[in-house]
């Protein structure tokens, strides 16, 4: 009868146990998903609240204005637009040496 109750005492704490290991680890994991999560919203906010603050921005004049001169190329009134040339390109014939590599050091210091 003792080793009955015995028995019956340690399945029932292996029991006790095994329960508890698994809501320890059940715990562990919830609070690593549960920081991964508050990581994620903390970033989300702060997106956010960038974008928020290039909405404010992009319903300014002052952003309009800028876009319309930048895309447009609108300009305003008593305002002129003054276009840079780009340099003509001259058609420069390069002479290419055929003589042997030898015979140009030859040339070069005699």
């Amino acid at each position: 009868m003792k080793k009955l109750v015995l028995i019956l005492i340690i399945f029932i704490l292996l029991i006790f146990v095994k329960n508890l290991t698994f809501s320890i680890y059940k715990k562990l994991t919830t609070e690593s998903v549960t920081g991964q999560l508050t990581s994620q919203l903390k970033e989300q906010q702060k997106r956010k609240i960038f974008l928020e603050e290039q909405l404010k921005y992009a319903q300014t004049n002052e952003f309009i204005e800028a876009q319309a001169r930048r895309k447009l190329g609108l300009v305003r009134t008593g305002e002129h637009i003054i276009f840079a040339s780009q340099p003509a390109t001259t058609n420069h014939v390069i002479k290419q040496d055929l003589r042997p590599n030898w015979k140009k050091w030859w040339d070069l210091f005699f």
